[in-house]
């Protein structure tokens, strides 16, 4: 049974399945959906972040807001109307029009995994940044143990040196231990006596 992970935020959602050898991605906003399936040995274990600076665009959120409640104070302070009615509401119109899109854009605060063939992009803070941080752990040791598998291996038609390269790659990817490649190239060479 594989893993779940799903992330949804206002009109997107992110959803992950790791199954043994394989992470499922589907990805949908509302004006693509993307799904891929990416293998275990392919997945890379650094981590980046990225997010937008939004303090100016909460900035211009609010000053869209204010605009229309200075118009209206304005225009009921005096009494002989300052502006007319119908630009009144076009004003209203425009300013909470550019307030309400500022509001529902989606600003980008990821964490990537990188160092495989693709990019995994995770929300960082849904449903909240240490169970994002949990699941990104739980794909990179499903990662590690799955090319550990695969790459310790032994078997009579692999030569030596070709098995001792697997173990270097193996160690300087951080997926072995300098003890762990000990005994495996021990375990190899014994295996090879009998």
């Amino acid at each position: 049974m594989p893993t779940e992970f799903i992330q949804k935020r206002r009109f997107s959602y992110r959803k992950f399945g790791l199954y043994s050898d394989r992470l499922l991605v589907e990805q949908k906003t509302i004006s693509q959906f993307t799904k891929f399936e990416i293998k275990l040995d392919q997945i890379g274990s650094n981590l980046h972040y990225q997010s937008d600076n939004i303090l100016a665009g909460k900035v211009f959120l609010y000053i869209s807001i204010a605009i229309p409640l200075i118009l209206t104070i304005a225009n009921l302070i005096q009494h002989n109307s300052l502006l007319e009615i119908k630009y009144l509401i076009m004003n209203y119109i425009l300013w909470l029009g550019i307030a309400l899109a500022n509001y529902l854009t989606e600003h980008q605060d990821d964490i990537i995994l990188t160092g495989g063939s693709q990019n995994l992009f995770f929300y960082r803070n849904i449903p909240d940044e240490q169970s994002v941080l949990v699941f990104i752990d739980d794909v990179i040791s499903a990662s590690k143990s799955h090319m550990r598998n695969k790459y310790t291996k032994i078997d009579s038609y692999v030569s030596e040196g070709d098995f001792i390269n697997r173990l270097q790659w193996l160690l300087a990817n951080e997926i072995i231990s300098e003890q762990d490649f000990a005994q495996l190239r021990e375990e190899y060479r014994i295996s090879r006596l009998m």
